[in-house]
């Protein structure tokens, strides 16, 4: 009786877990409410008090896992906006949120055209397709940075060029792409992204805001003509990850986003960014 008994709340507790997934929508229904319920059965079917324990214990841990992960998902969308406005089309395992990255706007680097050019950049950017291991982009080659005025590119204010302030977006992208590497090698070992000698430029001058970047000269984009750059940004997702059996099924997509409405940036201003992924890391 006591074992029916104690099999009845733990499959309460199970249950109840695997609806909270299946709302939330993190995780899929068909494989992981199914797991809860059944580590928890065998664990009572086991006789074992501390079996039951020790699988009470990891759905715990694995909630407080999903609900970390929902709450650094929650903090930007708070000032960026849903996610779902700027990451496209995800396969449905692509729910890890990696490496997210933002530099927000100093005043003295202020000028008026800087941020409608790097969020008409960061627009560009999110066109990048879902990534695998050995796929090689150039931004501007590729033109995913293309600076034309039908992209959304201005002309500044105090005689900048034109589209000055889309290498606020490289920047960032140049910045993410170095935290995603610094956390890639954490876990795995390795460079998530790859780059070979000029793949990535300097800014001609120095800029309080990109200071995370290339001590401050972050990573300039010049484009002499459509698909064409006078400086590139290009890079390759590592190909030696394909030859780690845990990792050869990796996805990755970069998610840029910005605001004008950031609690400590210059005027609100902000780019930001962050890695989809099918792994965490």
């Amino acid at each position: 009786m006591k074992k029916i008994l104690l099999f009845l709340i733990i499959f309460t507790i199970g249950y109840a877990i695997w609806t909270y997934l299946i709302v939330v929508g993190e995780v899929s229904a068909e494989t992981t409410g199914p797991k809860i319920v059944e580590n928890v059965i065998a664990s009572v079917q086991s006789g074992s008090q501390e079996s039951v324990d020790t699988a009470i214990h990891e759905q715990e841990v694995s909630t407080d896992a999903l609900s970390a992960l929902q709450e650094i998902t929650y903090d930007f969308e708070d000032v960026y906006g849903s996610r779902s406005e700027f990451q496209g089309e995800l396969h449905s395992d692509m729910v890890y949120v990696n490496s997210f990255t933002e530099l927000p706007l100093y005043y003295q680097d202020y000028y008026w055209g800087k941020y409608e050019n790097a969020a008409a950049g960061a627009d560009g950017l999110n066109r990048m397709p879902i990534l695998n291991a050995g796929d090689e982009i150039g931004v501007v080659t590729d033109k995913y940075i293309n600076i034309k005025s039908y992209n959304g590119y201005i002309q500044p204010a105090y005689g900048y060029y034109f589209a000055s302030g889309v290498c606020w977006s490289t920047t960032t992208l140049g910045t993410l792409m170095n935290n995603a590497n610094a956390d890639f090698q954490a876990k795995y070992g390795m460079d998530l992204f790859v780059f070979e000698y000029g793949d990535r430029s300097p800014h001609s001058d120095w800029y309080q805001t990109y200071q995370p970047a290339n001590n401050g000269y972050g990573y300039s984009v010049y484009q002499i003509s459509e698909g064409v750059p006078g400086l590139e940004y290009r890079f390759k997702v590592n190909p030696e990850i394909a030859n780690v059996p845990e990792l050869a099924d990796l996805e990755v997509k970069v998610v840029m986003m910005y605001s004008d409405t950031h609690d400590t940036a210059a005027y609100g201003q902000s780019i930001a960014g962050f890695i989809a992924s099918n792994k965490e890391f």
